[in-house]
């Protein structure tokens, strides 16, 4: 390889025409008058000798003259040598520019993304804090929602039992009419015939079919109060008769009282395969039955399992009205798949 320096032009344009040759240059700085030894290669560099002869302060005259003697085309071939200097400095000015462009963007980007991975975090933060929020809420919700049902339960019995005393009244001033006299007669006689009741005898209340025991007796006014469940009734002799001892014993064993309307009550609940959604209404509805049927102990049977249907029992039961205490069966009675609740 050959280096070779040279300020006549017809070399450079030699260079710049010949396959194998390339031209290059050493940037010179016009302001301080110094090479800068930066190599530009494919452009050939001009020839500062009048410029700095000028600057180092040669007479004007001498460098005109200097000047003047060069030819036509040399000095064409400088000016085009300046001038694509002159772009070559824009050039580069403009690759360094958008050099640090890129190097700031590439920065801003990084921040950029880091700030969106924070504000990603943030909102799965939020989302998760605020599915809380609505789980809480929903739960809340259902508390309410249990205990609202069970406030209008309890207020559905308390009417329902309230109609059912004002029914027997009624029933007992229609029986004291003259036109109920001649039937009392009878009733009175029949009774007498079927044995005469006493105090804690347990009869058998006609016209509800429930079983109820005797509290006070009065032969002389022809009333009888009973007491079937919680509630007291004060009724005629002659619409009760006494339970026979073996029907008496065969309803104290057997798992069942009747409702008034003759709707057969059973003394537990088999909520086993029952759906998550379906247990509450069932056990609701299943607690005014018995509570209306006068029932003071019933078990809910819901076995082990996963434990959902347990829990959603017990915590239904621990808010209800109806309730006075509940608590696991014991080991002959299922253990921990059945509740034993108290009325």
């Amino acid at each position: 390889m050959t280096v070779a320096t040279t300020h006549y032009g017809a070399l450079k344009a030699f260079a710049h025409a010949t396959r194998g040759m390339q031209n290059a240059s050493f940037d010179f700085d016009p302001v301080t008058l110094s090479p800068t030894y930066r190599l530009t290669v494919g452009i050939p560099g001009g020839s500062n000798a009048l410029a700095t002869a000028s600057r180092l302060g040669v007479p004007a005259e001498i460098v005109d003259q200097a000047r003047g003697m060069l030819s036509r085309g040399n000095q064409e071939l400088e000016s085009l040598l300046t001038d694509l200097v002159k772009e070559k400095r824009l050039v580069e000015d403009l690759r360094q520019t958008l050099e640090r462009d890129k190097t700031e963007l590439e920065v801003r980007k990084s921040e950029l993304l880091k700030e969106l991975q924070k504000l990603r975090a943030e909102g799965q933060r939020m989302a998760r804090e605020t599915k809380d929020d609505i789980l809480l809420e929903a739960a809340k919700l259902q508390k309410e929602i249990r205990q609202a049902q069970s406030e209008l339960a309890a207020k559905r019995s308390k009417d329902s039992i309230e109609r059912a005393k004002k029914a027997v009244a009624v029933t007992q001033q229609e029986l004291k009419s003259e036109v109920w006299k001649a039937k009392v007669v009878e009733g009175e006689e029949q009774a007498a015939a079927e044995g005469d009741i006493s105090v804690g005898d347990m009869v058998w209340v006609r016209d509800a079919d429930i079983e109820a025991k005797v509290l006070l007796v009065s032969h002389e006014t022809g009333q009888v109060e009973v007491q079937a469940g919680r509630t007291r009734l004060s009724l005629s002799l002659e619409s009760v008769s006494r339970a026979e001892p073996a029907v008496d014993a065969s309803r104290r064993f057997v798992p069942v009282r009747r409702r008034l309307s003759g709707r057969i009550v059973k003394e537990e609940l088999d909520l086993r395969g029952k759906r998550a959604d379906e247990v509450e209404p069932l056990l609701d509805r299943y607690l005014n039955d018995a509570y209306l049927s006068s029932l003071s102990q019933v078990c809910i049977i819901h076995g082990v399992g996963t434990g959902t249907v347990r829990d959603i029992v017990r915590e239904a039961l621990s808010s209800h009205s109806l309730v006075r205490s509940f608590h696991p069966g014991g080991q002959k009675e299922g253990g921990d798949g059945v509740t034993v609740v108290e009325m």
